[in-house]
């Protein structure tokens, strides 16, 4: 019996290819990674993010948002030929502006955490602060991310240079 038929025959309600992929993407990249998040979250904070934006193509071929794609409007690759060609049918600009977002995010969280040491450092950090504690971020709604990133609050911007 191939893997395939094996897992169709204990998933038997998922009802397409499509759906036994994002399933396995799942159980394979964004379970583990949560629980390896857990764990190191019990000495540490941690930050998560689940990108699930792909521009047309992707979506067209079946693939989505899948394992490795942000990276390339994570990290602002996007002229690059792979990625032009991955948004030749549609998607570039929403893929951008969710890349902007996102970098914008982590800018933040670093601004809070320099903020949170130099507070450490001078002995002002408040009693019921809890340092271990992270966030997970969703990024991916073509909704949220056609806002762009006007829709962030002027509070989270003052002081962090932005």
């Amino acid at each position: 019996m191939s893997s395939h038929d094996a897992m169709r025959s204990v998933y038997a309600s998922l009802p397409a290819k499509r759906s036994s992929s994002d399933f396995g993407g799942d159980f394979v990249f964004w379970y583990p990674s949560l629980q390896i998040g857990d764990f190191h979250s019990r000495v540490a904070p941690v930050y998560t993010y689940r990108f699930d934006l792909a521009p047309r193509l992707m979506h067209m071929l079946g693939i989505g948002a899948t394992h490795g794609i942000e990276l390339f409007a994570l990290f602002d690759h996007v002229d690059g030929p792979t990625a032009r060609a991955m948004t030749l049918l549609g998607g570039r600009e929403l893929f951008i502006i969710a890349g902007e977002r996102m970098r914008l995010h982590w800018l933040l969280r670093l601004h809070k955490a320099a903020r949170r040491h130099l507070a450490d450092l001078l002995g002002n950090r408040p009693a019921d602060s809890d340092h271990r504690r992270g966030r997970s971020h969703r990024i991916g709604s073509a909704r949220r991310a056609a806002g762009g990133l006007a829709g962030v609050p002027a509070a989270l911007l003052a002081g962090s240079g932005g």
